[in-house]
Order: structure tokens, then C-alpha cells, then sequence
């Protein structure tokens, strides 16, 4: 029995704590290891408590071990087994290690505090106490492990929501509050209450991880849509310069011969607006040039051709710098919902002859993107509604900017910042 219950507290319950470590490290960082070998790391990492138990925690024995298995557990461990970034991996190992040590202080201190030892005899029977003590721990160690991986991806991604803080401290605060009064008659339920606020709040976790995961997607394909509008809308464009180019070559000998027999007739005011029209139809087939960036480029010829259709006047004044440190796609997006957001303002309203303006400014090492156009009070958000704006808000936040919008006098105003 005695070696049982030894096996339990320096074997089970430790390998069970590092098999959670190892899993809340690999929703982060790839494995390295196959499962067999994942299995037989978590089996042995256990090891370290055995000279503990046989020698005493205070032995040169366990002193020599100990010093042995702190750079495993904390260093080679998380190096060995996972790839990705060196000091953010021993940075998460550590919250990790960290949160197994939430857990068991949080135990400990329970069972002292509601002395639920003192009708037990621990020296005969640790089952009533390693019961209820390796739950508590293991729950613990669950919720804070989960909240680690939960926040390292929400900063990843740089969508950190201060919200997100009392939300998770709150049940915690009452956690603390019941403390206070337990009594050992009333431990039980306190500890039921532990497992049931871990739980609630593991679930809490989950359900706003999956909500920012489906923002996320939602994002992506919007983004996806973007992309493949621009690749449509340029190879119209080729198409289009093509047909032209055609016709050009088709008509350009016979305009040629017309105008040298005008020439020869004397005709020279006719024979200069012949060649002014061959001019105007050569200069149709040039590609539109907005800045010195062609993805841009190519975005905002979609664009005013989609204006152009609708009615609308799209004037442009863009000077970039053309070392801009973001992503192609994102600037796609960027240009992209901007536009789109303020062609549906023009759409929504009735103004005639609607023009919309879009400007930069450099000032330092921000640049400012500047849309206006006219356009009904705003709406509100509603369901599948607004996600360009949520994709703009969250690549100004990516590039270290910010947007704004200001609505005054029927004109919409929308400006980007960026840090270049």
C-alpha cells in the first residue's frame, strides 16, 4: 500500500501535470517528437522526485538530481521537443511550469487552511487527501495553462482585448472571497466550487478562443475575396488593353494611308485631327498610374472602373514612399475596403454627380490615408455586416497605426495610419 500511494504522489500525478504542459505547449509550437517518444519524455520527467522521497527532500542525493533536472524540465525539454522561436518557447514553458506550481500551491494551501487533515491519518491512508488534492491541482493547472496558451495567441495575433482581463479575474475574485470563510465542514463544497469555477472559466476561454477563431476566418476570406477580385479585375484589364491593341494594329494602316492621301490633297486640318484621334486611341491603352507601387496601382484601376460604372468620380492624389514595409495582400485590403466602404456610402445616398477623394500625407514615419465621399448618416452594424471595417481596424493595429471615422455635414471621412 505504502508503495502505492508513494508511486501516486512522486509518479501519476507529476506525469499527469507535465502530459498537460506538453499539451498546452504543442497548441503553440510543432512537435518535434513523435507519440511514443512525447510518451516515454512525460514518464520520465516524473523521475526527478524519487531521490526526494527516498533520501529526503534536503539530501545531497536530491540536491545533485535536482540540479540535473531543472535545465531539462526548463530548458532542453521545450528545445528538444517543439520547434519555433527559441526564447518564446522557454518563455511558455516557464508561464507553463509556473501554472503547475499554481495548482499545487493552491491545493497545499486548501488543505491547510481547512485543516482537513486533522481527522485523517496520512501515515496509514492518502487517498481521501490525493483524491480531491490532485483534482484541485490538475484543474488549476487546466485553467491557468489554457489561459497562457489563450493570451500568447491573442498577443501573437495582436488582438489582445482588455476585456479579456476581468473576465477571467472575476470568478478568481470569488474563489478568494469563499476562502475566507471555509470551514472544514464546509471544505467539500469549497472544494466542488474550485472545480466548478475552473471549469466554468476553461469553458469561458474556449468559447471566446473559438469566437476569435471564426473572426479570424471571417477575416481571411474576406481578405481571399480581395485578392481574387484584384487578379479578376486585372486580367479584364489585360483583356481590354488587348482587344484595343488589336483594333489599333487593325485600323492603324488604313488611317495611315487616309492621312497621307489628306496630306497629298492638301487637306492639313483634317490630316491633324486624324492624328490627334490615332493619338487619343494609343493614349486609351496606357495604363493608369496612381503611385509607385503597381499592387496599388492595380487596385485602384479596378476601383475607378467599378466608379466609373456607378456614376461616380474617384480622384486620386497618392504619394507613397515606395519601400513600404506591408504586406502586398494587406495592401490590397487596405486600398480595397476603404474604397468599397465609401462607393456603398455613395450608393446609400443620392447626391449628384458624387465624387470620392482619396489622399496621402507623410508626416514622419506615420502615413496618412484620407477617403471622403458623400454619404448618408451610417448605420449601425448589423450581422455579416462590417467586417472591412473590423479588417481595417485590425491591420492599422498590425502596422503599428490606427483608423478613424468622422461623419459631418452628409460627407464621410475615413483615415488610415500607418507606420512606415
Amino acid at each position: 500500500m505504502e508503495l502505492f500511494q508513494t508511486i501516486m504522489l512522486s509518479w501519476i500525478l507529476p506525469a499527469v501535470v507535465y502530459g498537460i504542459l506538453v499539451f498546452f505547449m504543442s497548441r503553440l509550437f510543432p512537435i518535434r517528437l513523435k507519440l511514443w517518444q512525447l510518451i516515454l519524455m512525460v514518464l520520465f520527467l516524473p523521475t526527478g522526485n524519487f531521490p526526494k522521497l527516498i533520501w529526503g527532500p534536503f539530501s545531497l542525493v536530491s540536491g545533485i538530481v535536482r540540479v540535473i533536472f531543472i535545465p531539462i524540465g526548463f530548458v532542453l525539454y521545450p528545445l528538444l521537443m517543439f520547434r519555433g522561436s527559441v526564447w518564446r518557447r522557454l518563455a511558455v514553458n516557464l508561464s507553463l511550469f509556473a501554472c503547475q506550481m499554481l495548482g499545487e500551491m493552491t491545493a497545499t494551501s486548501l488543505f491547510i487552511g481547512v485543516k482537513m487533515t486533522e481527522t485523517i491519518d496520512i501515515s496509514r491512508d492518502i487517498l481521501p487527501i490525493f483524491i480531491p488534492y490532485s483534482l484541485i491541482t490538475v484543474s488549476v493547472d487546466v485553467t491557468a495553462s489554457y489561459a497562457v496558451v489563450f493570451f500568447a495567441k491573442a498577443l501573437e495575433s495582436k488582438r489582445f482585448s482588455r476585456l479579456y482581463i476581468p473576465a477571467f479575474l472575476f470568478p478568481l475574485s470569488l474563489m478568494g472571497i469563499s476562502y475566507s470563510s471555509v470551514t472544514p465542514v464546509g471544505s467539500w463544497i469549497f472544494i466542488l466550487s474550485i472545480l466548478l469555477g475552473c471549469g466554468a472559466l476553461t469553458a469561458l476561454m474556449y468559447l471566446l478562443g473559438s469566437l476569435e477563431e471564426k473572426q479570424v476566418l471571417e477575416i481571411q476570406l474576406q481578405e481571399t475575396r480581395h485578392a481574387m477580385e484584384l487578379e479578376q479585375a486585372y486580367y479584364r484589364s489585360v483583356e481590354e488593353q488587348r482587344e484595343k491593341l488589336s483594333l489599333i494594329r487593325h485600323d492603324f494602316k488604313n488611317q495611315l494611308a487616309s492621312i497621307s492621301a489628306l496630306l497629298q490633297l492638301g487637306e492639313e486640318q483634317e490630316a491633324r485631327q486624324m492624328i490627334g484621334s490615332v493619338s487619343q486611341t494609343i493614349d486609351d491603352t496606357r495604363e493608369a498610374v496612381y503611385c509607385s507601387i503597381p499592387v496599388i496601382n492595380a487596385v485602384l484601376s479596378g476601383k475607378e472602373q467599378r466608379c466609373r460604372e456607378k456614376g461616380i468620380t474617384l480622384s486620386v492624389d497618392l504619394t507613397l514612399p515606395p519601400n513600404l514595409m506591408v504586406e502586398p495582400l494587406h495592401l490590397c485590403s487596405i486600398f480595397g475596403n476603404l474604397l468599397d466602404n465609401a462607393i456603398c456610402g455613395v450608393e446609400r445616398g443620392k447626391t449628384e454627380q458624387p465624387t470620392i477623394t482619396l489622399r496621402s500625407l507623410q508626416e514622419g514615419d506615420y502615413l496618412f490615408l484620407k477617403v471622403t465621399n458623400p454619404s448618408p448618416p451610417p448605420q449601425p452594424p448589423r450581422e455579416g455586416r462590417g467586417i472591412g471595417t473590423r479588417i481595417l481596424h485590425d491591420l492599422t493595429q498590425q502596422y503599428g497605426g490606427d483608423y478613424q471615422t468622422e461623419y459631418k455635414d452628409g460627407i464621410f471621412t475615413a483615415v488610415v495610419c500607418l507606420l512606415v
